[in-house]
């Protein structure tokens, strides 16, 4: 935080990920974090905010990966008279409008985590030789 604070004061800018980690499921937005984000934007009222997304399109030979950036105008964010849920719900909706995605109003790493244990079963199970009853015909 103070690292972030120092920079804004200097004129320079930062960059936060409000989802905390990279979605497990490309196309969707997941549940924003609040920790960093909205002390920032209320230690600093009056720094712009700016929605970034980024989209990366693989393309056949010869090999190039095609990158398309948006940035939003700035967003009409006011700590002084918004609370932390309208902050969080605009960055929200105009993350989706620029980026064209779904949001799934779980964190990123709840599903992460999911998926990592489902995983770590299917794994553990596989390593065993696991069989069940309902896998078998009956003969």
């Amino acid at each position: 935080m103070q690292m972030s604070r120092h920079a804004l004061a200097g004129g320079g800018r930062i960059g936060l990920y409000p989802e905390g980690t990279r979605s497990p499921d490309p196309g969707t937005l997941h549940k924003l974090h609040k920790r960093v984000m909205i002390p920032l934007m209320e230690a600093n009222p009056d720094v712009p905010v700016h929605v970034v997304t980024t989209r990366y399109e693989d393309r056949p030979f010869p090999r190039r990966v095609r990158v398309q950036v948006k940035v939003s105008d700035r967003l009409a964010l006011d700590p002084r008279t918004m609370s932390a849920e309208q902050m969080t719900d605009l960055v929200r909706d105009e993350l989706l409008r620029l980026g064209g995605q779904a949001y799934s109003d779980r964190y990123a790493q709840e599903v992460k985590a999911e998926l990592r244990a489902a995983r770590s079963a299917r794994d553990h199970d596989g390593a065993r030789g696991d069989t069940r009853a309902d896998d078998h015909d009956g003969t």
